[in-house]
């Protein structure tokens, strides 16, 4: 029983670390900072590791751009995006 306990608490923390990825948004106006937003990604590809399951470089930065819409940082998103084509 405790295997199936720690089988599932290990999807959950998976799911979780996802969930923090793909909820991530910098819009440059709300009460995140890009400091926090990258923080944030962070600390759920550093748990998504920790279980066993990491997330490809090129993965983790088209995740990152995609999540944030600050228009100031538009060119520089198309810069970072193109060094990963």
């Amino acid at each position: 029983m405790m295997q199936v306990k720690g089988v599932h608490g290990i999807i959950t923390r998976k799911a979780q670390a996802y969930a923090m990825v793909s909820t991530a948004r910098y819009t440059g106006k709300g009460r995140m900072t890009y400091n926090q937003y990258a923080e944030r990604h962070q600390r759920a590809h550093n748990e998504l590791e920790s279980l066993g399951e990491p997330v490809a470089e090129t993965k983790k930065v088209s995740d990152f751009l995609a999540g944030i819409t600050d228009g100031t940082l538009s060119t520089i998103k198309l810069i970072i995006d193109g060094d990963f084509d």
